[in-house]
């Protein structure tokens, strides 16, 4: 792309700001707008033939704006999560190990993996699946462990 091309789409780019700013505004609250829409602005200016239409601004800055929602409603607080991930103090070793045995070999690889430390995006990778889907994965065989654990410890009492 020779330099003139490259200034005519930055200008372009640059008139455009207001508009996606203003129709952004009308439903996300101002700082979640304005991240959007320079998200937008940045991938437009990164990629070598982007479209020089406003739809797909619009629709660069909605997909950007749902990404950020998403990743601030994963966010937990620490305590939640070290609470949510911490065995009942009166379960042992053995208990638990016998519960994960009792889950499906999926199931119980991927919550030894996770024991682990391995991370989803590890995981991800060599199961060959998204991200997403590990996590959707762990959390499914994390409440089938709480089950089986609830329904062994029942049977002890």
């Amino acid at each position: 792309m020779d330099v003139i091309a490259k200034r005519d789409r930055h200008q372009w780019l640059v008139s455009q700001r207001q508009w996606l700013l203003a129709t952004l505004r009308r439903r996300l609250p101002p700082a979640a707008a304005e991240d959007a829409a320079q998200e937008a602005l940045t991938r437009a200016l990164a990629t070598q033939s982007p479209p020089e239409t406003r739809r797909w601004l619009l629709t660069t800055a909605r997909n950007a704006a749902v990404d950020a929602w998403r990743r601030e409603r994963r966010s937990v607080p620490l305590d939640a999560a070290a609470h949510e991930l911490s065995p009942p103090p009166t379960l042992d070793r053995v208990q638990i190990a016998r519960a994960i045995g009792r889950l499906s070999p999926d199931d119980a690889r991927l919550l030894r993996d996770l024991a682990a430390g391995y991370r989803y995006g590890e995981i991800a990778v060599a199961l060959r699946l998204s991200e997403e889907a590990v996590r959707q994965r762990a959390a499914r065989a994390r409440t089938r462990l709480a089950t089986e654990l609830a329904r062994t410890s029942g049977d002890e009492k």
